[in-house]
């Protein structure tokens, strides 16, 4: 699951589809936490997918896209309240700062997680990973900056936090093989993409949450979602009745 904003902020005047509110993000891990579902890292997902082995039937890795302040000030204390964890992937040289990357698209200026707001949530629980340095396309750049974005992306926030940075996030979800490759090399463990098909450590897929009901939560958390994407016939009755939007990954 991967999420970007929990704030109040009507999606129309944020000018982006990332947005959940309080109560509907509050709605969603109690339903989670009603019918069973613990959260697990992204280190024992991966654990399981290099070893072939199963993780409890009802397990679900929680991440957020970006390190907005509201996840700090609205999604953290309800991860507390319902035992969840989750990690955040951080942009490096954005920390304290703003979403300077979405000042092209209209969309006005909110703050980003603080340093020392990231380090009471380490404290308590939360991952952190990085998803660059200055949220740039990664397929759009060359090699130095590639190496900027990826590598010194790990080493700024080990600095920060004083800890391994394991996990990697695709700004936009943009990525290629040679990508992911760099990303290898880098020493991440892995890395999370969007909404693909085919996947391995280095593209982990992740379902986007926005302002889903429990029926469209349980529809996607339960696995009937990867299913029917996978299943020709059943992909062709469910787009007929609901056609699919692209993945608006931010």
């Amino acid at each position: 699951m991967t999420y970007h904003r929990v704030c109040d902020v009507p999606q129309e005047e944020d000018g982006l589809p990332l947005v959940v509110s309080v109560r509907r993000f509050d709605q969603q891990m109690r339903f989670l936490k009603s019918i069973g579902y613990q959260s697990i890292s992204l280190d024992e997902a991966v654990d399981a997918l290099e070893k072939a082995t199963t993780i409890p039937r009802k397990s679900v890795v929680i991440t957020f896209d970006d390190g907005y302040k509201d996840t700090y000030l609205n999604a953290f204390p309800t991860l507390k309240n319902y035992a969840f964890t989750a990690t955040v992937f951080l942009v490096s040289s954005l920390i304290g700062c703003s979403n300077e990357w979405d000042a092209e698209k209209g969309c006005r200026r909110v703050p980003l997680l603080s340093l020392d707001e990231i380090c009471e949530m380490k404290e308590q629980g939360i991952s952190f990973g990085s998803h660059s340095a200055t949220h740039s396309t990664l397929t759009d750049l060359s090699g130095l900056e590639l190496e900027r974005e990826i590598y010194g992306s790990k080493l700024d926030l080990a600095k920060l936090l004083g800890t391994e940075i394991r996990f990697f996030s695709y700004p936009h979800y943009r990525t290629n093989e040679f990508i992911q490759g760099l990303v290898r090399e880098a020493g991440y463990r892995g890395a999370c993409g969007g909404r693909v098909l085919a996947h391995n450590p280095y593209n982990l897929p992740r379902i986007e949450i926005g302002q889903d009901n429990w029926l469209h939560l349980w529809w996607k958390v339960s696995g009937w979602f990867y299913r029917v994407r996978r299943n020709r016939a059943l992909r062709g009755v469910k787009n007929r009745l609901a056609p699919t939007k692209p993945p608006t990954g931010a």
